[in-house]
């Protein structure tokens, strides 16, 4: 601010005597320039929706996953294919569909069509073991074959579940989340010979989301 000094002589005293009188001028006001903030990132890392991969033959397309969505808060992601034996879900899964998926565990829902067949226990648990590599080598969440309705192989059906559940009590990255589909012809929970029904496959979810609260 710039002031301009005036002085008065006073005249007609004995003494002379000066006054300084301020004459204020107009202040010159200079351009303010906002420079805006940086932004503050938030320290906590966002919470991230944990995905799994659903794998397997018909059951899987048989049930609404949006059940268990909503149970656990998590997203599914479907690989599975009707019908398909091991050695089909190795070759003709579409793996562009999980390609980047980081996924917390596949939940592995399999077995008949290769019960049916005789497939021997030992060579369906090394081609499952590939089959879970191809899918990014996560954990891996099973539901254990149950029987045909009629009877039918049951050797080989037992051959096949005894053979998964004992690659997870050595593998400690199997875990048996669900064995009860082997009582579902007795429960009532078929529709046909081998596909659960609506309540058959939420009873199975449940073990599956049970099982997802063991990560904590």
């Amino acid at each position: 601010m710039k002031y301009l000094l005036i002085l008065i002589l006073l005249t007609g005293c004995v003494e002379r005597e000066y006054k300084t009188i301020y004459i204020i001028e107009d202040p010159v006001i200079e351009e303010v320039v906002v420079v805006p903030e940086e932004p503050v990132e938030d320290p906590k890392p966002k919470e991230t929706i944990k995905k799994y991969i659903v794998a397997g033959q018909s059951n899987v397309g048989r049930c609404d996953w949006s059940y268990f969505e909503d149970l656990t808060g998590s997203e599914i992601i479907s690989a599975y294919i009707s019908g398909a034996g091991i050695d089909t879900l190795i070759n003709d899964t579409d793996y562009s569909k999980i390609e980047g998926v980081n996924a917390r565990a596949i939940l592995f829902v399999h077995g008949e069509s290769d019960s049916y067949i005789g497939m021997d226990g030992e060579t369906y648990i090394k081609k499952v073991k590939e089959y879970v590599e191809f899918l990014g080598g996560s954990d891996l969440y099973i539901s254990t074959v149950g029987f045909h309705a009629t009877g039918k192989h049951e050797e080989s059906f037992t051959h096949i579940r005894d053979s998964t559940i004992n690659e997870a009590k050595i593998n400690d990255d199997w875990f048996i989340a669900f064995d009860e589909a082997k009582y579902f012809r007795s429960w009532g929970m078929l529709v046909d010979d081998l596909h659960f029904s609506s309540d058959g496959c939420m009873m199975m979810m449940d073990a599956f989301a049970e099982q997802t609260y063991k990560e904590n």
